[in-house]
């Protein structure tokens, strides 16, 4: 009995099949090559031969790497590039190289270096799903190591803004030239998809899908609509489960927020009128105090002497 091919993955939110991009590009690649794998989402990297995700086994193999496990899959006939001409499988070699220098460090820059995204998303999504106690210093390792990343691919610039700017300028023009090159084709080599898609489609789909505070680079990825309708077209073909899972998940928190709102009413209402009550009496001693509104002094005396509390009658002159 042939033993089934097992891969190990970051699980995924917001209707990605994995948030981490590595697992992304690999379950993408298996899925358009056609691969009998059982897909195993973990939420830790412990019993991991080099403490990362995503780990392939095949029968006493094991692979960590995208090129590795291509490479295997190839030589048991799996694989979406098959189709190729030799010039097109040196152009997907030639895309990936430009995707991996110019798109892959912006995207590290995005999930870990960029404070907002990181403070407000990153880290509260590894430390909600992580188990204690690796909750605690795992988001700060992937922090440290992407933080290294980029500051070796730009060691002569100092200042963080620029910084910045550097990176997504030409993570910008990556993207505009992907988007001029794929036109109004389905994919990057036509109706089919092939390895070049498995990476694009990992590394766009996270920019469009997650819900970063700090969103340039997202605004500029769904400003071009083929990119947004090729990001759409391989959710729905291939990661479906995925896609309508989170969709019902929406849907669902639609309604609870409806009901909340409706089961609260009531308490509305009564913060209404008393908010009201209060700006009326603040207007009303605003008026007192700059003189709008008098109150005679042969009426303040009479009733202030004895102090007293009574009702102060008010009268417009």
């Amino acid at each position: 009995m042939n033993q089934a091919m097992e891969l190990d993955i970051w699980k995924g939110d917001w209707g990605l099949a994995s948030i981490d991009l590595d697992c992304l590009r690999l379950v993408t690649y298996c899925k358009f090559a056609g691969a009998p794998i059982n897909i195993n989402v973990k939420n830790h990297t412990l019993k991991t031969p080099n403490g990362k995700l995503p780990v392939f086994r095949h029968y006493k193999r094991t692979l960590c790497s995208f090129e590795a496990v291509s490479s295997y899959l190839t030589s048991k006939n799996l694989s979406p590039d098959f189709g190729l001409t030799q010039k097109q499988k040196a152009d997907v070699v030639a895309f990936t190289m430009f995707l991996k220098e110019f798109l892959y460090p912006a995207l590290l820059y995005v999930w870990w270096v960029d404070e907002r995204n990181r403070v407000n998303l990153t880290r509260k999504w590894f430390a909600k799903t992580l188990p204690f106690p690796l909750s605690m210093f795992y988001p700060d390792w992937y922090h440290k190591a992407a933080q290294e990343s980029v500051e070796a691919l730009y060691p002569y610039i100092e200042n963080e803004q620029v910084l910045e700017n550097e990176i997504n300028e030409k993570a910008m023009q990556c993207i505009t030239a992907i988007s001029h090159r794929l036109g109004t084709q389905e994919f990057m080599f036509g109706a089919h998809p092939t390895s070049i898609d498995a990476t694009l489609f990992a590394y766009l789909a996270p920019l469009v899908k997650a819900p970063f505070p700090n969103g340039k680079l997202k605004t500029h990825v769904i400003s071009h609509n083929n990119l947004l309708k090729y990001v759409t077209r391989i959710s729905q073909r291939y990661f479906a489960a995925e896609t309508q899972a989170f969709e019902a998940q929406k849907l669902q928190e639609h309604v609870n927020d409806v009901g909340a709102q409706t089961n609260n009413f009531p308490h509305k209402r009564r913060n209404q009128i008393l908010a009201t009550g209060i700006a009326f009496m603040a207007m009303a001693g605003y008026a007192v105090s700059t003189g709008l509104l008098q109150i005679p002094s042969k009426w303040f005396s009479r009733y202030v002497d004895p102090p007293r509390t009574l009702r102060i009658p008010i009268r417009y002159e």
